[in-house]
């Protein structure tokens, strides 16, 4: 029986009806003299086809089960035949109007339609779903078919084109697919296939932005990812596709699956494939699904990844951009760099291969000369620049500008322009929030232990959903805030070892982490994830800061950092906080590499698992350690350098805080509380 209200005086006047999320629409004459009235009165018979048809069809009374069930039979001859989809496909538009796609699944049909999405606060955006037809639905769905070709004086039950001149047209053009379907089947020359113009109109490179989503948690949008669609090589109607450096929760790496099934639909193309892959650990091996459509130069694309124990995580990435036509520049340069100021000595010098472009001022120069430079910025033909050519940009106390200039193909350069020989002065006034506004970082380029927590909270909340371990500090010594670092209580959690993965323990102890670099979440090796040191150009001399300190109540050892969770208490341990100033030789700037994106052993940055214990790279550190501070004071740490500075070699500098000095052991004492402020780093001119 109907389920769907429907009011014939409204479909005699041209009204479409609503259908679960899709909306029926009657066809105009125009949309019937544009594919013809035979090929109309085919499709639409080909929509109501019922099983007395089918019966009738065969001259049989008794066949094989599903081939009398009109929505079977008709997937089943999609799935057999291009030919019959791409027939059914023009159907479906000239009533329904949405891309349609075969349900595996459910061995049935599915639209694509526009609707909304509740996200976690209330907060409603636009998004894209599927509306289902199968077996529970079919039926009604052809009754709204049949009444919306009704005429107005005939009974409900009786249609236009339900005459035996038509059903004898519709058996004949039934029984020449189905024979064109065996042909397919049975016969190699590939002149007789239906074949796609994919090297002409889906190949290529397309330049969008990525957002992914895990478990309804939104993780962020990659500006200018890139993807790659290429013509499979396993069959004619199928495409590749492969898209560079994923990344959620932690780098996935590369993912290509091979092959997808593409299907004409009106205005493009639309195309799903499924695959399992082998991700990088603890993922392991997941089913990856891709689905989407190309229209003309604009593509959509739905990647979902289910990840499988012990995360158990459903991964949602949307893809959103434009084919490239191949005659883009990828050229993202600098190509001058101006200051027209007075207090400028030497005009900036631009430095391609590290990223870097420096100038010079007067030793009369103050910081209010600084604090509003106006430059003038060329960049390559076709690229832009962020943020603009003619801001104004503070580089007071050695601040340094970042740029990013993006080619017309959409790849990147970053650029750090600052003043050669001064000194770097870090006020933490200004703040950047991170993972949709989940927590702040100081901006600048220093990093937190905040992702690790992050990643608690969200991968495992019945563990720990507290406070993050740095925020903002109102009792500054200078200036409206400083930074807190608070040693955290996360609870502990054992981890597990599956033989394929190994998952970490959730440790008992989390201390706060400032540094300068980034945090790159590593599941395996969590001391790994905090990559230490950003790129440096000149030789740092000292670095100066302000601070307090208080240690927490109760301190806790962690015997065997493999298992974080395992503590015992020790009541004769005082908590103390430390800060470390390395600078370190790298062979290159790159952290990934170009060539293979799994090859975790290109990257050279230092990270808390061997801070400490590769001599090779370091030429100079300073360390300092310190128990209770109840208030602030001022201190310097000189570095002593084991190996000569060369400027013509590449090096790394990094100023690491932690509330806890055996933070990176898992041990310290929860409450600690360590606040920074005024941090200067002097550098030799």
């Amino acid at each position: 029986m109907s389920t769907t209200k429907i009011d014939k005086v409204s479909i005699l006047q041209g009204a479409p009806i609503s259908f679960g999320s899709i909306t029926i629409y009657q066809p105009t004459l125009k949309d019937i003299n544009k594919i013809g009235y035979d090929q109309f009165a085919r499709i639409t018979n080909l929509l109501t086809i019922s099983e007395s048809d089918l019966l009738l069809m065969y001259h049989q009374e008794h066949i094989e089960e599903g081939e009398t069930n009109p929505i079977l039979w008709l997937y089943e001859n999609c799935l057999k035949n291009p030919t019959f989809f791409l027939e059914l496909q023009i159907g479906f538009l000239t009533y329904i109007k949405e891309e349609v796609f075969l349900d595996t699944e459910n061995k049935g049909f599915k639209f694509l339609v526009d609707g909304e999405k509740v996200l976690p606060g209330g907060k409603i955006v636009k998004a894209q779903e599927f509306f289902f037809l199968n077996k529970t639905n079919f039926s009604e769905f052809q009754s709204i078919i049949r009444l919306l070709n009704m005429s107005g004086e005939e009974e409900d039950d009786e249609i236009i084109t339900d005459d035996l001149e038509m059903k004898k047209k519709l058996f004949y053009y039934l029984f020449a697919v189905l024979c064109t379907a065996t042909l397919f089947t049975s016969c190699s020359d590939d002149d007789d296939e239906v074949k796609y113009p994919i090297d002409t109109e889906l190949a290529g490179g397309y330049v969008g932005n990525l957002s992914v989503n895990v478990d309804g948690n939104q993780m962020g949008t990659t500006e200018n990812q890139k993807i790659t669609i290429s013509q499979s090589n396993k069959e004619t109607n199928q495409i590749a596709l492969s898209l560079k450096n994923f990344t959620f929760l932690v780098n996935v790496g590369d993912i290509e699956v091979d092959p997808c099934t593409v299907k004409a639909i009106d205005g493009g193309y639309a195309f799903e494939g499924q695959q399992n892959l082998d991700l990088v650990q603890p993922l392991g091996n997941c089913p990856v699904s891709i689905s989407g459509t190309v229209k003309g130069s604009n593509i959509n694309i739905e990647i979902g990844v289910k990840v499988g124990a012990p995360l158990n995580q459903n991964v949602k990435a949307t893809f959103v951009g434009r084919k490239l036509t191949g005659s883009e520049s990828s050229e993202a340069k600098i190509i001058s760099f101006i200051l027209d100021d007075d207090i400028v000595t030497e005009q900036p010098i631009i430095n391609e291969e590290e990223g870097i472009v420096t100038f010079k001022v007067s030793d009369a120069a103050v910081d209010d000369d600084l604090s509003g430079m106006i430059p003038t910025i060329v960049v390559s033909s076709k690229a832009k620049i962020t943020p603009a050519s003619g801001v104004a940009q503070d580089f007071s106390n050695g601040k340094k500008v970042e740029y990013t200039v993006t080619a017309e193909d959409g790849t990147t350069k970053k650029y750090s322009v600052f003043i050669a020989g001064s000194s770097d002065y870090y006020s933490f006034e200004t703040w950047k929030s991170l993972n949709d506004g989940a927590f702040e970082e100081p901006d600048g380029g220093w990093a937190t232990s905040n992702t690790g927590v992050w990643f608690i909270k969200t991968v495992y909340p019945d563990v720990y959903n507290g406070d993050y371990p740095v925020v903002k500090s109102e009792d500054a010594k200078d200036g409206a805030v400083g930074v807190k670092l608070i040693t955290l209580d996360t609870k502990g959690q054992a981890g597990a070892d599956w033989g394929f993965i190994k998952i970490p323990a959730i440790p008992k102890v989390t201390s706060g982490s400032l540094f300068l670099g980034t945090f790159e979440t590593d599941i395996q090796n969590t001391l790994n994830s905090t990559k230490f040191g950003n790129p440096y150009y000149s030789k740092p001399i000292s670095v100066q800061f302000s601070y307090k300190y208080t240690p927490g109540a109760v301190y806790y050892t962690c015997p065997d950092p493999v298992k974080a969770e395992a503590v015992t208490e020790d009541p004769n341990t005082t908590d103390e906080c430390s800060v470390t100033a390395v600078i370190y030789e790298v062979p290159y700037w790159e952290t990934v590499d170009p060539d293979d994106a799994n090859n975790k052993a290109y990257d050279k940055r230092l990270t808390g698992a061997n801070l400490y214990t590769n001599t090779d790279q370091v030429i100079a550190m300073a360390t300092f350690s310190s128990g209770v501070q109840e208030d602030y004071k001022d201190i310097t740490l000189t570095l002593n350098y084991e190996k000569d500075y060369d400027p013509t070699k590449k090096y790394r500098f990094a100023i690491v805080f932690s509330s806890s000095k055996n933070g990176d052991k898992f041990s310290g004492a929860p409450g600690s509380t360590l606040i920074v402020d005024n941090v200067k780093v002097v550098a030799e001119k």
